[in-house]
Formats: structure tokens, C-alpha cells, sequence
């Protein structure tokens, strides 16, 4: 009875259909059983866009959580970092079927910053220590060469002579999503002070006379060190090597000192198995 007494029918902007009474004034809405059924919707990256499976029907993108607007198309261009998602709505024949896509995080190429840090060593009596700049793995060099075991942030002076830097390798993080990035520096160079006594017990096997002195210093050795030298060196307080004559009759080492200023020195004497050490004295 209704439709054969209507005199217009239309469809609302939902999609859902209407009938007007003839002479009533009465609108009534036409409604049927839809089936129960959901739009599988996938979203994926594509190059520079989000590309759906889905191509018809009312299609909202949202770009964390907001609306992107003028997007009711299939595939969108990317716009910047964030979570994407697409929601759509179907009409079929009066019946709206609806789907959401999967999420899909997206996070540009992070390219790592140059950078450097400050990393500062310094001596305080037999330890050198690392005094300012990152945490990290730690490589001690002497003249540029590895020293074994120094893998800490300090280092015990054993007075070799040389000069010393340390190398920290470390990491920083960087924006929200703390990504990762590698670095390495190295330090600033030192010539450590030797510390008298604790380079070598044997050190009284090496009698210097007289000491001190503003010419000449006579050293007696034992034959044993005689026999067995490998290098004689002087070194000043910075344990930098000082220019001087020197000259080895027998057991006995006689030192020119004269033309070296006033101040304290030691006499390094290395062999092929040990190390001595003496303390020399210019006046």
C-alpha cells in the first residue's frame, strides 16, 4: 500500500532511501536487512606515497590521529613522520560496509650529525686520567701506539717515556626516537712527569757522583748492565729527552752536563731485559 500511494522517492547524503506519502506531508525511510561484513583495508608505502587496496567509496585518511583533508582518494603522498591510517566507508545498494587499515609508522632515513667532544687528560702523581668529555671504550696510545691494558679511563704511570693521548670511542642519542649514532675522539697529548722510585727497584745499582753538579757527573756501573746496553738517555721533569754528551770507558759513564740549564734530570739506562733509572741534579 505505501509505495503504490508515493509520490517521490531519494536518497539522503548517507545513501539511505526515502518515500513521501502522496498528500500526507508523511516521509518515511525504506529499510531492509544488510549483511554483517567488514572492508578488509591495507595500507602500504609505495615510494614517496600510502597506496590502499581500496579505490571507491568514502575514504578518510588520518595522519596521527587528525584528518588530512582533500584526501579521498586511494593513495595519498607522505607527508612528513607519523602514523597513518585509513578509514573507509562503502555504500552498496543501501547498506554501508565500513574498514580500517592497519597503522603504518613512518620514520625518515636518520643521517647521523657530525660532531666531536672534548676529551681531556691530565697527571696526578703516577695516574693519568680522563678530565672532562663522554663515557665510552677507552684505547690508550703512547707515541701513537696501542699501550696493552689500558682500556679504563685513567692510566697508572709506569715512567716510560713518551708521549700519551687516549682515544674514547661512544655514543649519542638523538630526537624521540633516540636514534643512535657512533663517534670516536681523541684526546689531547701529554708527556707525563716521571715519578722518581717507582720505575725501577734496581735503581741503587746506578751511583751518580757528584751530584749535584754544574759540569760533569760520573756514573759506575755493573758489568752486567755495561755488557747488556741497549740506549742511555737524559730526560727532563717532563720526561722529554735533553741533548747531552756522554761517554763509557769501561764500567765508568761520564756525563757532560754543562751546557743544560738548572733543574732536576734523570739518566734512563735500558738493556735488554731491564730498565734504571737516576736522578741527576745541575746546579
Amino acid at each position: 500500500g505505501l509505495l503504490t500511494s508515493v509520490s517521490t522517492f531519494g536518497e539522503d547524503m548517507n545513501g539511505e532511501l526515502y518515500v513521501a506519502k502522496l498528500n500526507t506531508g508523511r516521509i518515511y525511510k525504506l529499510s531492509g536487512d544488510c549483511p554483517d561484513s567488514t572492508i578488509q583495508v591495507t595500507i602500504e608505502l609505495v615510494g614517496d606515497s600510502i597506496v590502499s587496496n581500496v579505490g571507491n567509496g568514502n575514504l578518510t585518511w588520518l595522519k596521527d590521529g587528525n584528518d588530512l583533508p582533500d584526501q579521498n582518494s586511494g593513495s595519498i603522498a607522505l607527508q612528513g613522520e607519523g602514523n597513518y591510517l585509513l578509514n573507509v566507508v562503502v555504500n552498496n545498494n543501501g547498506c554501508h560496509y565500513y574498514g580500517t587499515s592497519n597503522l603504518l609508522n613512518y620514520l625518515e632515513d636518520f643521517e647521523c650529525p657530525d660532531t666531536s667532544l672534548t676529551i681531556t687528560i691530565e697527571q696526578n702523581g703516577d695516574s693519568i686520567y680522563q678530565n672532562g668529555g663522554p663515557e665510552g671504550t677507552y684505547v690508550w696510545l703512547r707515541d701513537g701506539s696501542v699501550i696493552n691494558g689500558g682500556s679504563n679511563a685513567y692510566l697508572i704511570h709506569d715512567n716510560t717515556v713518551g708521549e700519551l693521548s687516549l682515544v674514547v670511542t661512544y655514543e649519542l642519542f638523538f630526537n624521540d626516537n633516540m636514534d643512535t649514532c657512533a663517534y670516536r675522539d681523541t684526546s689531547n697529548i701529554i708527556a707525563p712527569i716521571i715519578i722518581p722510585g717507582i720505575f725501577n727497584q734496581s735503581i741503587g745499582q746506578i751511583q751518580l757522583y757528584p751530584n749535584p753538579s754544574s759540569r760533569k757527573i760520573n756514573a759506575n756501573l755493573p758489568r752486567e748492565i755495561v755488557n747488556n746496553i741497549q740506549s742511555i738517555r737524559l730526560l727532563n721533569i717532563q720526561g722529554q729527552q735533553e741533548r747531552f754528551v756522554y761517554s763509557l770507558e769501561a764500567t765508568n759513564l761520564n756525563l757532560d752536563i754543562s751546557k743544560l740549564s738548572k733543574g732536576v734530570y734523570f739518566l734512563e739506562i735500558s738493556t735488554n731485559s731491564e730498565r734504571y733509572l737516576g736522578k741527576v741534579m745541575k746546579e
